[in-house]
C-alpha cells in the first residue's frame, strides 16, 4: 500500500478515534503532546524516516495538524452546529447572555 494512502486511512479511522468528544472536554498540554507523539510515531513508520524535522515536514505536506488545531477546528465546528440547532442555540445563547449579565 502506498504511503499516501495510509495517511488518509489515518486521517479517516485512527484521528477520530484518537480525537473522540475532544472538543467537549479541555486537554492539557501534556495530553497533546501524547496525541502528537501518537501522529509522529504512525508518520515514522509509515514513511520509515527518522528524524523529527523529517516528520514534521511529512505532516505539513499531507495535511496533518498539530493536534491543538486539529482539536480547535474541532471545537469550532462543534460550537458552530450547537448554535445553528435551535433547541440547544437557543438555550446555549440564552445561557451565555444570563452569564454576561450577572458578571
Amino acid at each position: 500500500m502506498v504511503a499516501v494512502e495510509v495517511v488518509e486511512l489515518l486521517k479517516a479511522y485512527c484521528l477520530p478515534l484518537l480525537l473522540y468528544a475532544s472538543e467537549s472536554v479541555s486537554l492539557t498540554p501534556s495530553q497533546l503532546h501524547e496525541l502528537n507523539n501518537c501522529i509522529n510515531r504512525a508518520v515514522f513508520r509509515i514513511f520509515d524516516v527518522s528524524n523529527g524535522y523529517t516528520v514534521k515536514d511529512i505532516r505539513n505536506f499531507v495535511g496533518l495538524d498539530d493536534v491543538a488545531k486539529i482539536v480547535e477546528k474541532r471545537l469550532i465546528k462543534f460550537m458552530d452546529r450547537l448554535i445553528d440547532s435551535h433547541v440547544y442555540g437557543d438555550l446555549f445563547l440564552a445561557t451565555s447572555l444570563s452569564v454576561r449579565n450577572y458578571s
